[in-house]
């Protein structure tokens, strides 16, 4: 009897993980949605700023960089890291402290800025650079005042930087989430246009300023709309990674839960049948 009773306790154990994990797996999947609905207006609204930065670069000197005053190649680099806020989401946070261990491996005494809790309870512990920033709460909600702090952090006067580079989990697929580099500074653009059309572009707007000063101002936002697409990326894989990590175990519990009820079933058939049989043994005897 106690071991059906045991059996009884396990079902229910697994039963309530089933509902936790379910629930979290429809809870991912409705984040993941509602973030994909914006993803694309985010990434639209970053490629119309780099098609602009690339028109306004045609026009002023090839060496000229806007944000040459916060390069020197004698400065350590600046690492931004973003992790996850909460966990459940299997092997997201892993995967990108690993690839974290080995690019910073090659660095020497980098600066650091740490986003998401994961993110920010993992990197002080290892020790591998002075951390500038810390923000351990992510989410949707303050993603532009995260992309104000580290852009006001970058564009201090005194801010001296031989490279800025992103690591973070960017979504490949729904089913693949992949941790990358991104370098943030210098600005690497990729030209859209051809530089006939570009001119072209150029020419239809009334510019009150000059090209440099417009660069200058253009350079900062194209950086931040960089910045603020990663981190939406990496919040999109979030919910993505913990989704399938809940399907996963939602699935292994059920077959885990049938299992189970197999065995419990069989182990409670056993005794009723042996119950039956020394009734009838004693009733045989008398």
């Amino acid at each position: 009897m106690s071991q059906l009773i045991q059996m009884r306790r396990r079902i229910a154990t697994i039963e309530t993980i089933h509902k936790i994990t379910n629930a979290m797996r429809l809870i991912a999947m409705s984040g993941h949605s509602r973030l994909k609905h914006k993803d694309e207006l985010i990434l639209n609204y970053k490629k119309q700023i780099e098609e602009l930065y690339q028109q306004i670069r045609t026009q002023i000197p090839a060496d000229y960089d806007p944000m040459a005053k916060h390069i020197d190649p004698q400065a350590p680099e600046l690492i931004i890291v973003i992790g996850s806020q909460k966990g459940l989401c299997g092997g997201f946070n892993s995967h990108l402290f690993h690839f974290f261990e080995e690019y910073v491996r090659t660095k020497t005494k980098p600066k650091l800025i740490t986003i998401g809790k994961r993110a920010t309870d993992y990197i002080p512990d290892k020790k591998y650079g002075q951390v500038l920033l810390s923000q351990s709460t992510f989410n949707i909600n303050n993603i532009h005042a995260i992309v104000s702090e580290i852009s006001q952090i970058i564009s201090e006067p005194e801010a001296r930087y031989s490279r800025i580079t992103v690591v973070s989990n960017v979504l490949k697929t729904f089913f693949s989430q992949r941790p990358m580099a991104h370098c943030l500074l210098p600005l690497e653009t990729e030209s859209t246009y051809e530089s006939k059309q570009q001119n072209t572009a150029f020419e239809g707007y009334l510019w009150e300023q000059t090209p440099q000063s417009i660069i200058n101002d253009l350079a900062y936002l194209y950086l931040e709309a960089t910045l603020h697409a990663l981190l939406f990326q990496s919040l999109l894989a979030e919910q993505a990674a913990r989704f399938l990590s809940m399907d996963n175990s939602t699935r292994n519990a059920e077959s885990l839960l049938e299992s189970y009820k197999i065995q419990y079933n069989k182990l409670r058939q056993a005794k009723i049948t042996k119950e039956i049989n020394e009734l009838v043994s004693s009733i045989s005897s008398n």
